[in-house]
């Protein structure tokens, strides 16, 4: 098994982020030195708990890096911290070589 398997990016230039997302049995750990998006839409529902959450971890809008690590308990709501607006996280998060989360997912199950 390869230590780097359960490593996942979410990166946009538009939008000025990369972030590193690590799974391991059901958590999702947001890697300190992510970056995450500038702006946070008002147009989905979470977006009062994305903000609050970046306040928690640090974030404003002068340090868009993340000091230390977050857990998350679902890869969608990592999605939507990154990039500040809704996110699919199963088919956002991918590895290096572009395997989508859920793609790993399904082959761990087989």
């Amino acid at each position: 098994m390869k230590s780097n398997e359960n490593i996942f990016y979410l990166k946009s230039k538009k939008n000025n982020y990369s972030a590193v997302l690590v799974v391991d049995s059901g958590i999702y750990t947001l890697k300190s030195g992510s970056t995450v998006s500038a702006n946070v839409s008002t147009h989905f529902k979470s977006y009062k708990t994305v903000i609050k959450r970046r306040k928690e971890a640090g974030i404003d809008e002068n340090n868009l890096v993340l000091k230390k690590d977050v857990v998350f308990k679902s890869s969608s709501v990592a999605g939507e911290f990154v990039c500040g607006s809704s996110c699919n996280g199963p088919a956002s998060w991918k590895t290096e070589e572009g395997t989508t989360l859920k793609m790993w997912m399904e082959e761990k199950i087989k």
